[in-house]
């Protein structure tokens, strides 16, 4: 999970989310630039995983990207945009 945003901590808050679900957040990276929309890059060929996240989080208008990394240690990337503010005030 990467916090693209200028809100200091909102990865954290944010993994709490699919925690609960009973989805695993193992890692925290590094920005990669400030960012108004949530970005997700699945990683892997875990489809089900991927449309299991997007169901839950209501996802509207996130960008997606399928790209392969075979050396990636996470299946599935969320890069945090300002717009998850609003599904995350909905769920709290």
């Amino acid at each position: 999970m990467i916090n693209n945003t200028y809100f200091a901590g909102l990865e954290q808050r944010t993994a709490v989310y699919p925690a609960n679900l009973g989805m695993q957040v193992v890692e925290f990276g590094v920005p990669t630039g400030a960012s108004n929309t949530t970005k997700i890059v699945l990683c892997s060929s875990k489809l089900y995983a991927l449309r299991y996240l997007i169901e839950r989080f209501g996802v509207i208008d996130w960008q997606i990207v399928i790209q392969s990394y075979p050396d990636s240690t996470v299946y599935i990337e969320m890069q945090i945009g300002e717009d998850i503010l609003e599904g995350l005030s909905k769920r709290n």
